[in-house]
């Protein structure tokens, strides 16, 4: 990935092959409010609901495996 070197920081643990510059560790993530975390919880609740509901056509068509695998 190019991204300027001011604003590049390390994402995860990981050994850098080529690396001539030491990057910054992430900022720590900032816990989310009581109201984010309730749109979130909302839109993941409605999304399984939506996938589910058209979901149905393959248990009725007893096409088990792509049933399951929406529902995953």
């Amino acid at each position: 990935m190019l991204i300027p070197l001011s604003v590049a920081h390390v994402e995860y643990p990981s050994l850098m092959l080529f690396s001539h510059v030491k990057l910054p560790e992430s900022p720590p993530e900032e816990p989310l409010s009581l109201e984010q975390r309730i749109e979130q919880a909302s839109l993941q609740v409605g999304f399984f609901w939506m996938i589910a509901a058209s979901n149905i056509q393959n248990l009725l068509n007893r096409d088990l495996v792509q049933f399951r695998t929406l529902l995953r």
